[in-house]
């Protein structure tokens, strides 16, 4: 019985595992990520970006943030 839990325990820690590396993988880079979020406002302008940010599901300094990123230089942006 216990080692029916050890296993189970540990192919649900395998699981666990594979999910991140798969985010890990798809995860946007985060100058595209902040792209789309400015094409958002920019196709929005009836809206705040208090407003916009609430209706994509996070908080407006998240949105202030990733929209800054673009603010950078281009340099850094291509590096990045």
């Amino acid at each position: 019985m216990e080692i029916e839990s050890s296993r189970n325990d540990q192919l649900r820690d395998w699981i666990r595992a594979d999910r991140k590396i798969q985010h890990l993988r798809t995860k946007p880079n985060i100058v595209d990520e902040a792209k789309v979020y400015a094409e958002v406002v920019r196709h929005n302008p009836h809206m705040t970006k208090t407003q916009t940010a609430e209706q994509l599901g996070f908080s407006r300094i998240h949105l202030y943030r990733m929209l800054n990123i673009l603010n950078l230089a281009p340099e850094i942006l291509n590096f990045i």
